[in-house]
């Protein structure tokens, strides 16, 4: 009996397997996308804390291929697109900056920032913009930078202590112009 039982149990199982599915190329990040993020491998980026200090952040840029993930490869199509992380790390021990960019849906783009362990986003094409605040000019430093958007950090679910990121300032062209802290205390694009 048990050596019937074990084979019924395999035949069960092999016969739930399930085809390969097939998979859909969503192509590259297209460029008009990436170029929303001005940031260069290997470049040298530097922001000024309110207090003076200037801090120089270097970059690196790379893009990776991923797919939607398919449980027991019972899905009837898998979608491959394109991701592009973009990480600028200080020479001074405070926080990484990130912009993610990715083909998944090129309809709707959306770019994903952080800046340590807090969270923004920015939909790229969208009239909706959720939260994100749009201006057509805004004066940082001592310079005017056009077409400027205002994102509040993303609810995390966890501390980020006393002093955190709170709002992220950045237009395409430039990139992140002004990071605001929770203390009032801001880093600001240097040239």
């Amino acid at each position: 009996m048990k050596p019937f039982v074990g084979l019924l149990l395999i035949v069960a199982l092999a016969s739930c397997r399930c085809e390969d599915p097939e998979v859909i190329d969503l192509g590259p990040v297209p460029d008009t996308i990436m170029m929303s993020v001005p940031y260069r491998d290997g470049g040298v980026y530097s922001f000024r804390h309110s207090a003076g200090q200037v801090i120089h952040f270097n970059a690196s840029r790379e893009s990776r291929e991923e797919r939607t993930w398919c449980e027991w490869r019972c899905c009837e199509y898998v979608y491959k697109y394109q991701v592009n992380t973009t990480t600028l790390r200080p020479d001074y021990p405070v926080f990484d900056l990130g912009m993610v960019l990715s083909s998944h849906n090129n309809d709707y783009p959306v770019l994903h920032l952080w800046v340590g362990r807090s969270a923004y986003y920015l939909p790229m094409y969208s009239a909706d913009l959720g939260g994100v605040l749009y201006s057509d000019s805004l004066l940082v430093g001592d310079r005017w930078y056009r077409e400027v958007y205002k994102l509040p950090r993303e609810s995390m679910g966890f501390s980020e202590g006393p002093v955190y990121p709170d709002t992220l300032v950045y237009n395409f062209s430039e990139g992140i112009l002004r990071i605001m802290m929770s203390n009032d205390e801001y880093y600001e694009i240097e040239y």
